[in-house]
């Protein structure tokens, strides 16, 4: 079974398909710098954008902007202008390496499909505002990289669509999650957020019960997990904590997968495998990948292959 981050990362491949033209795209000289395509629905692809008027000039040539997807790359400007851009037919944007000082010049209307946004090393110089999101409601997939977005807080909170279902954050220098930054998100299946500085997880940061069925923390600065973490998370499978400071799996924190099959990941953490890992072979769901730190007897072997011999001591 594919994890979700492996889905994610081929959707992002097969989103970025080289763009050739389509039959029922305008003439290519009314939309340059852009480029259309329609083997993916209707796709323009406009790259070394310096000025949001842009987007309006090919409306005037045109007639109007008619498409589904919008991949804007390499550029210098202000803002996206939602008017000249986001219709009910529009439904993906990414933007690849751009400068800008917003995402928008204004939150959208609610009259919009836009159901997926990509940001790829995007500079924002006034952060990510997410009030820009407000009018964001059938949005069901966020993936942020190499982008910063220092924290999630409140204005996340009270502006992210409902109908979020995947959130990825790669590299995004995120420092801070509040105490209950994805409470809302009823239908949410799985986050992700890698590279970054978090340190603190708590219950009350997820709906109750939840939807998710794989939570990504890798590469972060987390110590230690609560007891109740991971409690009324009926679908959870997936959990990857690799490359942390996690030292001590207690046996409360995963009482909840004695009946339920789930994988953990805690490779490059500094893990303790003494006699406080001890119910690991005692019956449980709960297949962990890692490596043992100590005791130093005990030190590169694998968690996955310790034995009930190997506890004969405690």
């Amino acid at each position: 079974m594919l994890s979700i981050l492996s889905v994610a990362k081929l959707f992002v491949f097969f989103s970025i398909l080289c763009l050739t033209f389509g039959n029922n795209c305008p003439p290519p000289r009314t939309i340059l710098p852009c480029t259309c395509d329609e083997s993916l629905s209707t796709s323009y692809l406009c790259e070394n954008i310096t000025s949001a008027e842009t987007f309006f000039d090919i409306i005037e040539n045109t007639g109007g902007l008619s498409f589904n997807m919008l991949f804007v790359h390499n550029s210098v400007l202000q803002y996206l202008p939602t008017s000249a851009i986001i219709s009910e037919n529009f439904k993906f944007l990414a933007i690849r390496n751009t400068e800008l000082d917003s995402l928008f010049d204004k939150p959208p209307t609610g009259k919009n499909s836009l159901d997926k946004i990509v940001l790829d090393n995007v500079t924002l110089h006034r952060n990510l505002q997410w009030d820009l999101f407000k009018g964001l409601t059938k949005l069901s997939r966020l993936e942020i990289y190499k982008t910063e977005v220092k924290s999630l807080g409140n204005d996340f909170k009270l502006n992210i669509s409902p109908n979020l279902r995947f959130l990825l954050m790669d590299n995004t220098n995120t420092m801070r999650l509040s105490k209950d930054a994805f409470e809302n998100l009823n239908v949410l299946s799985g986050i992700v957020i890698k590279s970054s500085h978090i340190k603190v997880l708590k219950r009350s940061m997820f709906p109750k019960p939840a939807a998710i069925e794989s939570l990504a923390f890798m590469n972060n600065k987390i110590e230690f997990l609560p007891d109740d973490i991971f409690s009324d998370m009926p679908k959870l499978w997936e959990l990857i904590f690799s490359s942390n400071k996690i030292s001590i799996l207690k046996e409360s924190i995963f009482k909840d997968f004695s009946h339920h099959y789930c994988m953990l990941n805690v490779y490059d953490n500094p893990i303790k495998c003494g006699c406080e890992l001890q119910w690991i072979v005692q019956g449980t769901m709960l297949q962990i990948s890692g490596e043992c730190q100590d005791p130093e007897f005990r030190k590169g072997k694998r968690i996955e292959s310790l034995m009930p011999n190997d506890f004969g001591f405690c």
